[in-house]
This record gives structure tokens, C-alpha cells and sequence, in this order.
């Protein structure tokens, strides 16, 4: 369902879990990028890995609004990648 139309998951600042953000290493390229089913729309990448999170900390709250309908505050973030991971409430 992720990606087509609105999306209507209850993760987050309701107690239901966060939103999950996949980070993968693009070896070819040197950068981090990102994607989410919990996060509809996003699309990012970064040379490393704490700037991939400032660029999902930035796209999230507008993401959050515009595809899930929802106002962003309180809500958890987890993305997790290879050897790397963080959490963060917006």
C-alpha cells in the first residue's frame, strides 16, 4: 500500500511504535539513501549516515502532514541501516 494514495498508518505519537526508515549504503555511488513504507514519499541520500538522519529530521514533519495526514508532533522516527541506527521524536 505504501506509496499509492493516502497512506493511513497509525505508527507513532499514539503509542502504536514508530515509523520505520530503511537506510542503505549505495557502495557505487558513496552515499546513504533512505525509504520508508511507514513514511510515504520519502527520498533522500547523504555521503554519510548522520547527514542522511539531518535530511529525514528536515522531509519528515512535512511528509508526515502532507501523506499521512497527521500533525508531526510527538511522533518517533527509527531508522536503521547496516551497522547504523537512530531514533528520534519530532
Amino acid at each position: 500500500m505504501s506509496g499509492q494514495g493516502l497512506y493511513t498508518n497509525n505508527h507513532g505519537g499514539d503509542g502504536m511504535g514508530p515509523l520505520e526508515v530503511q537506510a542503505h549504503w549505495d557502495p557505487e555511488a558513496s552515499v546513504w539513501w533512505a525509504q520508508s513504507g511507514d513514511l510515504p514519499g520519502l527520498a533522500t541520500e547523504a555521503p554519510s549516515f548522520p547527514e542522511l538522519i539531518d535530511h529525514i529530521k528536515s522531509l519528515a514533519p512535512l511528509l508526515i502532514r502532507e501523506n499521512l495526514r497527521r500533525p508531526p508532533h510527538g511522533m518517533i522516527v527509527h531508522v536503521s541501516g547496516a551497522a547504523s541506527e537512530e531514533t528520534f521524536r519530532i
